[in-house]
């Protein structure tokens, strides 16, 4: 027979009272249980495999108040050791009521997904500014070379100059001439040792919380042209692209992120990053 002490078997488990369920806004639900054993049983395997990370709330709890819950899996579980016989396991549950991702590249409303939008300033070439872009090939090159300091700018002149190897500088009016309306105004920069300008990279990320992996249909959406969900901005002209994401699992339970980022004022193109690829 097994040992018994004050009516508690050495080979089973015994939930204790006060268990509880809450769902955060990812919409991830968090149980938290404590469960009784003799020191005895923490050696025996089958009363160890209960307590396995994974393990179903169900399989460890089989009070039918409990199967409401059996989406629940154990996702950490730690020991508190008392004076007398016995061992209580704090046990936590975590899991999803269900997938966040149809058959489809759509969401569930079960998903309770949370938008966010990042906003950031970085530098980029002063070649690659929209006003540079739309300059005269012939001018571009001009200002190429104030980039790399083969050639100079005389500000007060308003005429480019190039250094000669004895020291001494040759006027060029020619190329001078070229140097025009927008073009003064990036030569007068370069002239100033700035060869950068600030530029905003906006991104916009989806967190949803469910029981499905992303879905082929997800996946085939990397690095293409796609209307995020939630409510992006959308600025004239301009439009987003899936650039990324990221999935977690605890359990059955997986969270995932997908994050797209809004184009500069030149759109993404169609011809590159457009469905039919």
């Amino acid at each position: 027979m097994p040992a018994i002490q004050h009516g508690i078997l050495s080979t089973e488990i015994y939930p204790q009272p006060g268990f509880t369920v809450s769902q955060d806004d990812k919409g991830t639900y968090t149980g938290q249980g404590v469960y009784a054993i003799r020191k005895a049983a923490i050696n025996n395997p089958t009363i160890q495999e209960k307590f396995n990370i994974g393990t179903s709330l169900t399989d460890l709890d089989d009070d039918p108040d409990k199967q409401l819950w059996s989406f629940l899996t154990i996702s950490q579980a730690s020991r508190a050791y008392t004076e007398g016989d016995l061992i209580f396991l704090n046990v936590q549950f975590t899991g999803s009521s269900g997938p966040q991702f149809p058959e489809d590249d759509g969401i569930s409303e079960a998903a309770l997904p949370r938008y966010s939008l990042d906003m950031t300033s970085g530098e980029l070439p002063l070649s690659q500014h929209p006003k540079w872009v739309v300059l005269d090939n012939t001018v571009k090159t001009v200002l190429g070379y104030l980039m790399s300091g083969a050639y100079l700018y005389d500000i007060g002149a308003g005429k480019i100059v190039i250094p000669q190897e004895d020291g001494s500088r040759i006027v060029e009016d020619t190329l001078s001439a070229l140097i025009t309306g927008d073009a003064i105004e990036f030569a007068t920069l370069i002239s100033g040792e700035q060869t950068t300008y600030h530029s905003p990279s906006i991104s916009w990320t989806e967190t949803t919380t469910g029981t499905e992996k992303l879905t082929n249909a997800q996946l085939n959406k990397l690095s293409k042209i796609s209307t995020p969900r939630g409510n992006p901005p959308e600025p004239n002209e301009r439009n987003w692209m899936l650039d990324g994401g990221t999935q977690d699992q605890v359990g059955e339970t997986y969270q995932t992120r997908l994050t797209w980022i809004l184009s500069g004022r030149e759109p993404f193109s169609e011809f590159l990053y457009g469905d039919e690829i």
